[in-house]
């Protein structure tokens, strides 16, 4: 590798990382991202990270494929209102950005105008609208959505003054993503799941266009597993146990000053002398 930049470097910190997963490999190798590491980082993935077994960052590559993931069979309902079809469609991996969304009817001719929406709660959440054409039989109508739309996406089909528009099929497509990274004989992980970890930077990008053809060997993945955090150096078990003690000390001293300032009860008036009572003998 030129330069050494597919090299491990910097150790990374792990803070707000959730999950991990074992990677079977070595040397420059493809590692394709199931299903569960889509859903569980960001959703261009940025907050990947491909560790060595003691921790050192490993650069890589990260590659959109050109082909998609069909998705399993999707449920569909439809209900017909005022000269508009609205079609329910449960979303089989609700967590993962919907790539495409694909439509069939076995019409021959025809003009709609189609809206997909991503329900959330009573509330349509518009996402693409196109005018579909329908010259040739069978027809197909395929929309980039590339959005996480939830368990259920809604279509609408305008019909106007025609009568519903048949479909013979409606089918979803998930995105394939890869990474690219050399891996070391020591064994490696990927690390995801920070929603709030910004994208990495490695001088390995410089080279995709070498990289790319190069790397045929296929890496896989283990299955995930909730990534520990690490534990406390005793310098920050140190340093919280100082905050708790500030803490406490604090709210002492406030309730010391809220009794002192709570004013004392008036002292009960002495009863005055009475005139003494007149002595009979008088």
């Amino acid at each position: 590798m030129r330069a050494g930049l597919g090299e491990p470097g910097l150790e990374l910190d792990l803070t707000g990382l959730s999950w991990q997963a074992a990677v079977q490999g070595s040397g420059l190798s493809r590692i394709a991202l199931p299903a569960h590491v889509l859903a569980h980082s960001q959703a261009d993935l940025v907050d990947l990270r491909l560790v060595t077994p003691d921790g050192r960052q490993i650069p890589y590559l990260l590659r959109r494929l050109p082909t998609e993931r069909p998705s399993d069979p999707v449920t569909m309902v439809r209900e017909e209102v005022r000269g508009r079809s609205m079609i329910k469609v449960t979303v089989p991996d609700p967590d993962i950005p919907v790539s495409t969304v694909t439509l069939f009817t076995d019409a021959p001719t025809f003009s709609r105008q189609v809206s997909f929406f991503r329900a959330a709660g009573q509330v349509l959440d518009p996402l693409r609208s196109a005018n579909w054409i329908g010259e040739d039989r069978p027809a197909r109508l395929s929309l980039d959505i590339d959005r996480v739309v939830g368990q259920t996406l809604v279509v609408q089909i305008d019909n106007g003054d025609d009568p519903p528009l048949a479909l013979s099929g409606l089918s979803l497509s998930w995105p394939a993503w890869e990474l690219i990274a050399v891996l070391p004989d020591s064994g490696a992980r990927l690390v995801y799941g920070d929603p709030r970890r910004g994208p990495p930077d490695y001088d390995l990008t410089l080279l995709h266009r070498e990289l790319l053809p190069r790397a045929k060997a296929e890496a896989t993945l283990s299955a995930p597993t909730a990534l520990t955090p690490p534990p406390r150096s005793a310098f920050d078990k140190v340093m919280l146990l100082g905050g708790i003690a500030v803490l406490v000390g604090g709210m002492l001293a406030l309730t010391v000053q809220l009794v002192r300032s709570v004013p004392a009860p008036d002292a009960a008036p002495e009863p005055e002398d009475k005139d003494p009572a007149p002595d009979p003998a008088a």
